[in-house]
């Protein structure tokens, strides 16, 4: 983070602009940004100081709001955590039903009969533009010429290797995953028993 300029420099700007001048001439002639000049002029129209305010974030538990909740959670004998979100539709009887059986069941399953379809992706235009070298010196970096879109991955996970890997270009979409999954799925699930999307 950079420092404020100093108060001497923000006094003589203003003191400068009471004189009549244009933010951009203060500007360049004091080697400011004009945004600042503007700000430091209405900083010391209003009551005060043009000195600059308390920089950096604000630390956890500072302020009323901050002791207010945490005197209601001392209370409640609660502690304030990140919320964990889940499927809003797992509160549906339908769901809650299936969610249930597969819970008491789950534990009667062999590792060897689950697999897990799976898709992952890779933009080929998220290649680092940017990074470290000596000063004059290039910086080489290599990506797919002229090839600036999306790979997709999708691939039947079991516990002891990958089958039916499939690379194709674009995002995947429903009518891309209805052709994988026959075609190269078909009978991995049949032999597994158990399949995941």
């Amino acid at each position: 983070m950079t420092r404020p300029c100093s108060d001497d420099l923000r006094e003589r700007v203003v003191a400068a602009m009471r004189s009549g001048e244009s933010c951009r001439s203060m500007a360049s002639r004091f080697g400011v940004a004009p945004s600042s000049v503007a700000k430091w002029t209405q900083r010391a129209a209003r009551p005060g100081s043009v000195s600059p305010a308390k920089m950096g974030i604000p630390q956890a538990g500072s302020g009323a709001a901050s002791r207010l909740v945490a005197g209601a959670c001392a209370r409640l004998r609660a502690d304030v955590q990140k919320k964990t979100l889940v499927a809003a539709e797992r509160t549906h009887p339908d769901v809650k039903r299936r969610r249930g059986r597969w819970q008491r069941y789950q534990g009667q399953i062999t590792p060897r009969r689950l697999v897990f379809i799976d898709e992952t992706w890779v933009k080929t235009n998220m290649a680092p533009l940017r990074g470290w070298a000596g000063k004059g010196e290039r910086l080489p970096g290599a990506a797919p010429f002229g090839h600036w879109n999306t790979s997709t991955f999708i691939a039947a996970l079991r516990y002891d290797r990958i089958d039916a890997p499939w690379v194709f270009d674009g995002p995947v979409n429903g009518d891309i995953f209805e052709q994988f999954t026959p075609e190269e799925c078909e009978n991995y699930i049949q032999n597994a028993g158990y399949a995941f999307v």
